[in-house]
């Protein structure tokens, strides 16, 4: 039995596929705005990850990494502690913070009558998603929940 290439390469794309999606297992998601969070088992190191996705939109080219990816527990206390440093600066209008990591950043942005929202944004800042304090503290309360390296 033989096969056309592009049937070929359409079922070693699915078999790739089905791979890809396999190798982390969800143990616990969440979803409020545009954020979109997971907690996972990695399957093929039998490690955790936590995945905060915080411009969840279809792009037709993914140029610029749009999550921000915690590995271990310090990480998560790191970026648990800047967002509540962030929420709390809210509630002042003097307050100003500025939280920069390798791979993400947490910041208080004001937009003038539109409010003052807790930003994330990738390492370069071209993708920055603005969130309100409810959904920030949906967020907080999530992270807080989560015992990392445990299922």
């Amino acid at each position: 039995m033989t096969c056309s290439p592009k049937y070929f390469l359409a079922l070693l794309a699915f078999i790739f596929s089905i791979q890809a999606s396999a190798q982390k297992s969800p143990i616990k998601q969440g979803a409020n705005g545009k954020l979109v969070y997971s907690y996972n088992k990695v399957v093929s190191t039998n490690n955790f990850e936590l995945l905060i996705t915080y411009k969840n939109e279809t792009v037709i080219y993914k140029e610029q990494l749009d999550s921000v990816v915690l590995k271990n527990k310090i990480e998560l206390a790191e970026f648990t502690t800047g967002l509540e440093k962030t929420i709390e600066s809210l509630s002042d209008a003097k307050a100003s913070v500025y939280i920069e990591k390798p791979t993400y950043s947490l910041f208080k942005f004001e937009k003038g009558i539109l409010g003052t929202f807790v930003s994330i944004s990738n390492p370069s800042g071209s993708i920055v998603a603005n969130n309100t304090k409810e959904q920030a503290l949906i967020l907080l309360n999530w992270l807080k929940g989560i015992e990392f390296g445990k299922e």
